[in-house]
């Protein structure tokens, strides 16, 4: 089943609109014209047309063109757990990027919390300073939010690529 995800920021001076929404595309679009209408009290605050326009369609969670890889991964406890380690010099960053993949792949979740993320390679038997292994990659493979323990990772396109060429190897060594 198709899902559509839209997501609105929308700023007009000191005013500014969110608005968030997840599922079928019918419904979805029904609910972003409706909050347009809400937020939309005065002709100069009216939001562009091309703001409902601009959506961004995805499939459900493990669903995904990607299924190949799903075989990579398990879950525990609200963890998605990657089941077997890359290996070489960057294992650390390798099984970051891959869990971070999992979390998206697997239960949809695109911020994973630093807590979720250590919690998941140390059930690996992975362990090491995420802040520091994840460092150079920041801006260009994945996104940051927040700080120590409430930090959020997010893969950027170019993350999400890097990690399915490292899943694409490792579902290789395992057949």
């Amino acid at each position: 089943m198709e899902t559509l995800r839209l997501h609105i920021k929308y700023s007009s001076g000191t005013v500014s609109f969110e608005f968030e929404c997840e599922g079928p595309v019918d419904q979805v679009l029904e609910q972003a014209k409706e909050w347009q209408k809400t937020v939309s009290v005065s002709p100069r605050m009216q939001l562009p047309a091309t703001a409902i326009a601009s959506t961004q369609a995805v499939t459900t969670p493990g669903t995904t063109g990607d299924s190949k890889h799903l075989p990579l991964f398990g879950q525990e406890d609200g963890f998605v757990i990657l089941q077997t380690a890359p290996t070489g010099d960057d294992q650390l960053w390798e099984a970051i990027l891959l869990t971070m993949y999992g979390f998206k792949l697997v239960a949809g979740i695109d911020e994973v919390l630093v807590t979720k993320l250590k919690a998941s390679l140390k059930r690996l038997g992975l362990s090491g300073s995420i802040g520091y292994a994840t460092r150079p990659y920041v801006g260009s493979q994945i996104i940051k939010h927040g700080a120590r323990i409430g930090s959020k990772y997010k893969l950027t396109a170019r993350g999400i690529a890097t990690a399915k060429q490292i899943a694409d190897r490792l579902v290789a060594g395992m057949t």
